[in-house]
């Protein structure tokens, strides 16, 4: 019997837009970093998908230089032909009583694939990927 083996990259708490020590200086190496790991780790290396479980953002309400910074990163991955699958965390998720996030919205962009519950007939359900 053939087995066949999957490669991914996974990566979680990337906090752009963290503005640490009141640094913008400090704030850029978050977006450094995740650049460095997914070209190092998925692109020079390829992998089948890249996953992001959870706080691509620091913020809710971020400024557009961070939402340039997360378009970058994961514009590179597209150029690649590696899918990336998000789920939101509690720091980037959407606002109580909103009906979109920025994950959401690179999602509609064709940047990622969201991944998310939907209401359903018996409460949240999760639609299969592929």
């Amino acid at each position: 019997m053939a087995t066949s083996t999957c490669t991914f990259l996974h990566l979680a708490d990337v906090h752009l837009g963290y503005d640490r020590y009141n640094s913008p200086e400090r704030s850029k190496d978050f977006f450094l970093a995740f650049r460095d790991v997914v070209r190092r780790h998925a692109i020079q290396n390829p992998v089948d998908f890249v996953l992001i479980a959870g706080d691509l953002f620091e913020h809710r309400q971020i400024q557009p230089g961070v939402l340039n910074q997360a378009q970058i990163v994961l514009r590179e991955l597209k150029q690649a032909g590696i899918p990336v699958l998000a789920i939101e965390g509690n720091h980037d998720n959407r606002p109580y009583g909103v009906k979109t996030s920025w994950l959401r919205y690179l999602a509609d962009h064709g940047e990622l694939i969201l991944l998310e519950p939907e209401a359903g007939e018996e409460g949240l359900e999760l639609r299969p990927w592929e």
